[in-house]
């Protein structure tokens, strides 16, 4: 998959069905492409990942810390994680969505964490 096919995927078009295949697995892609797809965006965006890796942790360790990350994915003004935020909400109110959810930004973290290293031509 090229760049620019990455950075036009939106959790909007992926999210519509949730996290999770009626099996109770994660969905095919959500982890994979789907983070993938995120991680580039992010580093198109320059966020501050120490700053989003500090809200998902927070958020795993407690239900009410959904309003933080809010307030960092605001703050972080990330275009992409706003997108997400928004396509994955209906689907929060479910334990094992949420769950999916969780699993899902951290894989989103660890892509960016490495994608950030490469030079910026180094597209794939």
């Amino acid at each position: 998959m090229e760049l620019q096919e990455l950075l036009g995927i939106s959790p909007s078009s992926y999210l519509q069905e949730g996290f999770l295949a009626k099996d109770g697995t994660l969905r095919d892609g959500i982890n994979g492409t789907y983070s993938l797809a995120l991680a580039y965006q992010l580093r198109e965006e320059g966020i501050d990942l120490d700053q989003f890796r500090n809200a998902v942790e927070q958020l795993k360790k407690e239900e009410a810390a959904l309003q933080s990350l809010r307030n960092t994915i605001t703050s972080l003004n990330s275009h992409s994680l706003q997108n997400l935020l928004q396509a994955a909400e209906p689907w929060l109110k479910d334990p094992a969505q949420n769950k999916a959810f969780i699993s899902h930004l951290e894989r989103i973290l660890q892509q960016a964490a490495l994608i950030i290293m490469l030079p910026a031509e180094e597209n794939l």
